[in-house]
């Protein structure tokens, strides 16, 4: 056995299979051209292993090809003869472009004494591959199915996977092999799952092919969680470094099985998509995200002259943007990595939201406690010059209209100075108009410049210089000894109405507030004392006193509303009051700084912002732990459609098969009824022809006997007759003879005839049934011929 002697490549793979009697399937299409030598040497190494083995192995090989190719037309014993004309046999073996590897695994299958199949391809198969894995998984009847996997480099992951499924369901075993062009051609790197971290030379999880310096590669970034197309670079001798801010990812021997976050971005790699796909795009600046193909589309190109299209793919990203890319910059991958890669960015985004909340509100709650939000000069934080112009020139026009406004108002006579002095009224601040919002978020974060105002500042009463309460000089109308207890009226009381009551037909009371400390309702039709007096309850002596018990002068708080018409200020300010009019007219520096005044150090504010914070963080927890039972609502909700909607293609495929197997039964009882139908026509025509043929037969036996029989009757005639008869009498007998001749010729004519025509009606017979007998033999050869078509080509 020195002549067929194979060293050991295939040593790992033969001795895993333990059939003794095996059909080897050959891929024969044209990419396995290259692998030629390959396939030769698998095949005698296997061959050889079941001769060495066993003494009772039984081998045979097929090839995909339309037609049925094998080496033999049944199983043959491990033989040196054998195996000599099976190395003569591949030796001429030839590649076609157009293959049908579900024929090949169907011939190969279909031999009752074969214990197993091996496969040797390095693709996928040529039909769907579901229709693949329920014809394989029927006609197996617990047989296993091997695989060989041969590529050189870059493996088909789809392929892979469906091969490795296909003979895991057949309890078989799956190798993939390397074939890499040196020494040693082949190169064992997997046998049914991963192997060991020590057994790989990957570059990425997603690929078998060995990682070199300067290979492009997508790399996943640990800020936003999109990947970046980047290079590997060499930094010792058993190390590869992706560069990635804000630190490498290593790749190393130890931790290869555990990089799942590169992906190869070669050539032969990019662009093969189809819709509905998930893929990374390229979306902007070199960044990929995940995203989902809705269409293929060409477009016209008008920069290129000697290309008038392009193809281009329309993406939907994770979160539903929809943009139009070339075809190379998008990337299949698997739908459970896109899967990964959308929730670990959006798992990020929350994250990076959050903490932007997080830094917002302390900053918020930094900048209220800090000294610098409360300012005692407002211009001292603005930075330009133009702003600080424009401030200045707001504030002194604010305070010079107030100014004007403030001496524009004409007190009556019966007020004085020393009334002013003498009074009683606890004095407030005036409250001024407050910077706008805009304004003051302006002046935030500015440097600080010392400016002093000058006279026309607003200048308040203190709080704290009370005078004695004596009651004033020049109003006769009430006495000193002034008791609240005891109102006593400047005029008569009116018949008609209460004692509590002004007399109606006096109008000294006409304009004044209803009450001390809220202005009055708007005019009806311009006549505020119809509007008062159309009142339920008109107003009482009571209500025309301060808060103090000072007495009101009469007709002033009319003048002391501010101008409707003139809408000059920043905000508009509260209505003056008679005791913001004394506070004025005892002029007294303010010891509270400017910034108090404006009212911005309000520690109630302060505990309110607190818990608002507070409160917003809560809702913020709260919030995320919805969004994470939503998502795991609808992560089962998503499972269970996937799981509703593999259920349904299994049962559109089981529907599939069902039908074809009832057309398959339907034109089987059609062509056996032709068929007995055909039968009876048969039966029918030869029975009739032969009762035919008999009915001739016995009247030409008939006439032949009384033919016979002519001589004897004229010989008894005569003995009747007597003597001879006259000349009359013998002429009638002359005549009779003539007759009987003619008639006796006449009947040999025809019984010539009927012979002519039997031996006729006998070369038809042949004819049809020979005819018949053609007919069947089609109807059972296309029979066979549309059976074995269906089998291979519709059976899911």
């Amino acid at each position: 056995m020195k002549d067929f002697e194979i060293e050991g490549k295939f040593h790992g793979i033969t001795k895993s299979i333990s059939e003794n009697k095996l059909n080897i399937v050959l891929d024969n299409s044209g990419s396995m051209y290259q692998y030629v030598n390959v396939a030769r040497r698998f095949v005698l190494s296997l061959v050889h292993y079941l001769f060495q083995s066993n003494n009772y192995a039984e081998f045979n090989v097929s090839c995909f090809t339309k037609k049925d190719s094998s080496f033999s037309e049944s199983l043959l014993p491990c033989t040196k003869q054998n195996i000599l004309l099976l190395s003569r046999w591949l030796d001429r073996l030839t590649f076609e472009n157009k293959t049908n590897s579900l024929l090949a695994l169907v011939s190969a299958f279909s031999q009752e004494d074969s214990d197993g199949v091996v496969l040797l391809t390095d693709g996928p198969p040529s039909e769907k591959g579901s229709i693949v894995e329920k014809c394989v998984e029927e006609i197996c009847d617990g047989r296993p199915l091997h695989v060989v996997y041969v590529k050189d480099g870059i493996q088909d992951q789809n392929a892979a996977h469906f091969w490795q499924n296909l003979s895991e369901k057949t309890y078989g075993t799956f190798h993939v092999v390397q074939y890499t062009k040196k020494e040693e051609e082949l190169q064992v790197i997997r046998h049914h799952g991963l192997p060991e971290n020590s057994s790989l030379d990957r570059a990425f999880g997603g690929s078998n092919r060995p990682g070199t310096a300067g290979q492009t590669l997508l790399a996943k970034s640990a800020k936003d969680g999109a990947f970046y197309q980047r290079k590997l670079e060499q930094i010792s001798d058993e190390a590869l470094d992706v560069l990635l801010e804000p630190s490498p990812v290593e790749i190393s021997g130890k931790k290869l099985s555990k990089i799942t976050d590169l992906f190869s971005f070669d050539e032969e790699n990019v662009g093969k998509v189809c819709e509905g796909d998930k893929v990374l795009a390229h979306w902007q600046d070199g960044k990929f995200i995940p995203a989902t193909v809705l269409k293929k589309k060409y477009i016209y190109d008008e920069e290129n002259e000697d290309l008038d299209f392009i193809k281009v793919v329309q993406v939907q990203s994770f979160d539903h943007q929809t943009k139009t890319l070339p075809l190379q910059s998008v990337l299949r991958i698997e739908e459970s990595k896109w899967k990964t890669i959308v929730r670990d960015m959006i798992r990020k985004q929350i994250d990076k939201a959050d903490e932007n909340i997080d830094k917002l509100e302390e900053s918020k709650l930094q900048l209220f406690k800090s000294k610098s939000f409360h300012p005692s000069n407002p211009l001292s934080l603005v930075e330009s010059d133009g702003e600080r112009d424009y401030l200045t020139e707001t504030i002194e026009r604010q305070l010079a209209e107030s100014s004007a406004f403030m001496k524009s108002l004409t007190l009556n006579s019966d007020i004085g100075f020393d009334y002013a002095e003498s009074s009683t009224t606890s004095t407030f601040p005036y409250e001024t108009p407050k910077m706008q919002h805009h304004q003051l978020s302006q002046s935030l974060n500015m440097p600080k410049q010392n400016k002093i105002f000058g006279k026309e500042c607003i200048l308040n009463r203190s709080l704290n210089s009370f005078q004695s309460p004596t009651p004033p000089n020049k109003v006769k109308t009430w006495s000193n000894d002034f008791d609240n207890t005891k109102k006593k009226h400047r005029y008569q009381r009116s018949a008609s109405v209460g004692s509590n009551v002004v007399e109606r037909s006096k109008k000294h009371w006409v304009g004044r507030p209803i009450t001390r400390e809220t202005t009055p309702k708007p005019m009806l039709d311009g006549n505020l004392y119809r509007g008062i007096k159309s009142k339920r309850n008109p107003p009482s002596a009571s209500d025309y006193q301060t808060a103090d018990g000072v007495p009101f002068p009469k007709k002033t708080d009319k003048k002391f509303q501010p101008p409707i018409a003139n809408n000059y200020l920043m905000e508009k300010p509260p209505p003056y009051y008679h005791r913001d009019i004394i506070a004025h007219r005892t002029i007294d520096m303010s010891e509270k700084p400017f910034s108090e005044q404006i009212g911005h150090v309000d520690k109630q504010r302060e505990a309110v912002e607190e818990k608002r914070i507070k409160a917003l963080r809560a809702s913020t927890k709260r919030r995320l732990k919805r969004m994470e039972e939503h998502k795991e609502t609808v992560k089962d909700e998503q499972r269970q459609r996937d799981e509703q909607a593999r259920a349904a293609k299994q049962q559109n495929v089981e529907d599939g098969y069902t039908k074809i197997k009832i057309t398959i039964e339907k034109n089987r009882s059609a062509m056996d009824n032709k068929k007995q139908k055909l039968e009876y026509w048969r039966d029918f025509e030869s029975s009739r022809e032969a009762k035919n043929q008999k009915k001739k037969f016995d009247r030409i036996d008939a006439r032949k006997a009384k033919r016979q029989d002519y001589p004897q009757l004229k010989d008894e005639m005569k003995q009747e007759n007597g003597p001879t008869p006259n000349g009359r009498e013998e002429k009638r007998n002359q005549f009779k003879d003539n007759r009987l001749q003619n008639e006796i010729a006449k009947q040999e004519a025809k019984l010539e005839r009927l012979r002519k025509m039997r031996q006729a009606t006998d070369a038809r017979f042949d004819s049809m049934r020979k005819k018949n007998d053609y007919y069947r033999d089609m109807n059972e050869h296309v029979k066979k011929l549309n059976t074995g078509r269906k089998r291979a080509e519709i059976l899911p």
